[in-house]
């Protein structure tokens, strides 16, 4: 009878374990599927902040981009690209290309991040400076100035809110990169 009784409990055990199991799996999978995503640096467009194959966690829901956030981006088919954000809606951005001054709203960014400076001013590729941001979009640019395909070029332009995936919360791999520090 004994011995029965613990089969039993083993039984229950076992049955409980698989339910925990079970409702861990599904949370992590609510989690990143509703709540966070993971994405892998493709490029040197983020250079020295973000390395290209590092990987990151995002904050897609109940995001609203600011300006200075590293945001993820989605647009039409392409591949998603990784940006900061330099202007909201309703500010005006403008550049000068010799320096590599940015600024909005008339005061110069201070941009310790930026790796590199900005190319040449290609007239038949980017946009005209200054440059209003409309509302409910983005500005957004790479902290690798001389290499980075962003809001200056018109065939990336400016970022509508609903192209944002979300922002970048953490660096995760490799691992001894770790952090929050961009």
């Amino acid at each position: 009878m004994e011995e029965i009784q613990q089969k039993r409990n083993i039984k229950r055990e076992v049955e409980e374990w698989l339910e925990s199991v079970m409702i861990a799996l599904a949370f992590m999978i609510f989690l990143f599927v509703f709540v966070i995503g993971i994405v892998i640096v493709n490029g040197d467009s983020m250079d020295n902040t973000l390395q290209d194959g590092q990987r990151l966690i995002t904050l897609p829901v109940f995001y609203q981009a600011g300006q200075g956030d590293i945001v993820v981006i989605h647009r039409d088919e392409e591949r998603p690209i990784i940006k900061r954000v330099i202007a909201c809606g309703g500010q005006t951005v403008d550049i000068d290309f010799r320096t590599g001054a940015v600024t909005v709203d008339g005061e110069m960014l201070d941009e310790p991040y930026v790796s590199s400076q900005i190319s040449d001013y290609d007239e038949d590729r980017m946009l005209s400076f200054p440059v209003e941001v409309p509302e409910d979009s983005y500005f957004v640019m790479g902290d690798n100035r001389g290499n980075s395909l962003d809001s200056r070029y018109r065939e990336v332009g400016i970022i509508r809110e609903n192209q944002i995936f979300g922002k970048v919360v953490l660096r995760i791999y490799p691992f001894q990169a770790m952090g929050t520090d961009f």
